[in-house]
């Protein structure tokens, strides 16, 4: 009796876990952004159209009604005592409609870039500090004559050792920047991303990704040659932007 109820239970935990994956199977091919199913939606509609950002608009289009009748039968279910379930689809069809304007606004950006060097928005040339230097050196002698907020830092021998940023320096207690040297308070060369002076920012912000909060640098056969911000690529965005707009003659 004891083997049949155990065998009884067993079987009912793979039935649920079976019937959970297919729901979940299921959900993932809405086709709505970042479910595969809105991927797919996007992929079709940009070969039909030959145009990405025309398929990924079409796409999101389709995937925001999916969101606005999920949270509408949310809230029809909430209001007839689903409880739980209906603020739980409400929120599911919220999180939707949040990851299509991501998406839209994301397709923009990269169409915008597209082709546009790295070069092109860089800041150069690049003021790098002795990393022994300390704290209250940097903010009374060197930060006031630059309009710079990001640094590299070196060894006695040129080595690159890390980069500080000043946002990060005036948060130093004043009662220690005479103790703290920048090498103590650098993010670690290794840790900082990367580029070259060719590669598409619309390539660099999808292979970075949010590391671009903490700046790149711009290498040229293993020469420092600049730093991209986020300033930066929201200049050359700006720049795009408004001779997309401009009227033709």
């Amino acid at each position: 009796a004891y083997v049949t109820s155990a065998n009884a239970l067993l079987s009912g935990v793979l039935a649920w876990l079976t019937f959970v994956n297919v729901v979940l199977g299921l959900f993932n091919l809405v086709p709505a952004f970042p479910l595969d199913g809105g991927r797919i939606l996007s992929s079709l509609l940009w070969w039909r159209s030959g145009s990405r950002q025309r398929g990924v608009h079409n796409a999101v289009r389709v995937g925001r009604v999916f969101a606005y009748l999920m949270i509408a039968g949310g809230v029809l279910e909430l209001f007839l005592g689903g409880g739980i379930s209906g603020i739980w689809m409400a929120f599911l069809g919220w999180f939707l409609l949040q990851a299509a304007a991501s998406e839209e606004a994301g397709s923009v950006v990269r169409t915008l870039l597209r082709s546009v060097p790295v070069s092109a928005a860089m800041t150069s040339p690049v003021v790098t500090l002795p990393d022994w230097v300390t704290v209250e050196q940097f903010l009374e002698s060197v930060a006031p004559n630059h309009s710079f907020t990001t640094y590299p830092v070196h060894e006695p021998s040129g080595k690159l050792t890390g980069v500080v940023r000043l946002s990060d320096l005036v948060r130093i207690p004043s009662g220690e920047r005479g103790q703290k040297h920048l090498i103590d308070v650098a993010r670690p060369i290794a840790e900082v991303p990367v580029t070259n002076p060719r590669e598409d920012l619309a390539a660099l912000i999808q292979r970075i990704g949010a590391g671009l909060d903490q700046r790149v640098l711009v290498f040229d056969n293993g020469t420092l040659v600049g730093i991209v911000s986020p300033a930066d690529v929201a200049r050359v965005l700006t720049v795009r932007q408004t001779i997309g707009a401009a009227p033709r003659p």
